[in-house]
């Protein structure tokens, strides 16, 4: 019988090992959907990690954490329906919030890009300028070169005094 026993203890750590598996590949969505207040505070806590993210997304913030204070409150009050649609808005908040800090990150890559692009076509701007110049000294070389070779030719002997 003990054999038994260590077959469902090995069971039971298989079936926690592929639900913490599951859980870590599907990216926490679990304890997200289950605590919105968990997610909606560590949204809020990445957002503010950086200061200049922090005062980008400050009123997105303090809104969140207002209607978490007011979840709270109405826990404590034992209104949990309200709490739990509280603790939803706040991290919508928060993801707002956050998707403030994404779009302004955007906007400044595509800035960067503009301005790389714009280097980029005053440079290709020059290339073409300095081609159509030697294309027209070429034409101009060309054309010498054929009125000299058309002229009479001067022989050796004739060239010198």
């Amino acid at each position: 019988m003990a054999w038994f026993g260590t077959v469902a203890v090995n069971f039971r750590r298989a079936v926690v090992l592929a639900l913490g598996i599951i859980g870590v590949a599907s990216g926490g969505a679990w304890a997200a959907a289950e605590n919105p207040r968990v997610a909606a505070e560590r949204t809020m806590q990445a957002v503010s990690a950086t200061p200049a993210n922090a005062q980008l997304a400050a009123e997105s913030l303090a809104n969140a954490d207002a209607v978490l204070k007011r979840a709270g409150d109405a826990r404590t009050a034992g209104d949990h329906e309200h709490a739990a649609l509280l603790e939803a808005v706040a991290l919508e908040w928060a993801q707002t919030g956050r998707d403030l800090v994404r779009a302004a990150q955007a906007e400044a890559e595509a800035d960067e890009l503009a301005k790389q692009a714009a280097e980029v076509e005053e440079r290709l701007a020059r290339a073409r300028a300095l081609l159509e110049q030697t294309v027209a000294r070429r034409g101009r070389a060309k054309a010498r070169l054929k009125a000299i070779t058309a002229s009479p030719a001067l022989s050796p002997a004739e060239g010198q005094p």
